[in-house]
């Protein structure tokens, strides 16, 4: 079991925050039995929580899409999310990783290649607001590889 002793500082929350918002809408959404559309999104509990909760309702408003979001202890989140990549179960759409998890999830071969979704939003790349080194961080193999995060 993976135990991560970290704690983020309230700046890098946020710019995870502000990310995470956006990368829903590379994905687009999943339909549930009732047709209605709907993304789930696994996050660390804390501020991530209460800021993407008020988030999630501003969305919704604007796009009809319903987000849940699965809160987890810093500790178990990695975890949870290495057990439903590694099952492929589907039950998160996107998860909030730390950047020492990633090289595990890349090598596993369980993420998403995200630039062939840029282009179906009119995108040709990431927003040029990303820092590119934090951007560098997203590819396997590190600044050159496949994007399979966005920052």
């Amino acid at each position: 079991m993976y135990a991560p002793e970290m704690t983020l500082k309230r700046s890098t929350l946020f710019r995870i925050l502000a990310a995470l918002l956006p990368a829903t809408l590379l994905f687009g959404s999943c339909q549930t039995r009732t047709g209605k559309k709907t993304l789930t999104l696994a996050i660390n509990s804390g501020v991530e929580g209460d800021a993407l909760r008020q988030a999630a309702k501003d969305y919704e408003q604007q796009t009809g899409v319903h987000i849940d979001i699965a809160e987890f202890p810093y500790a178990n989140l990695f975890e949870k999310e290495l057990i439903d990549l590694n099952s492929r179960t589907g039950a998160y759409d996107l998860i909030m990783l730390d950047d020492p998890w990633f090289p595990k999830f890349a090598s596993l071969d369980v993420l998403t290649d995200l630039m062939p979704l840029l282009p179906k939003r009119g995108l040709q790349k990431p927003d040029d607001d990303f820092v590119a080194s934090s951007l560098a961080l997203c590819r396997q193999p590190y600044q050159t590889g496949t994007l399979l995060a966005l920052p």
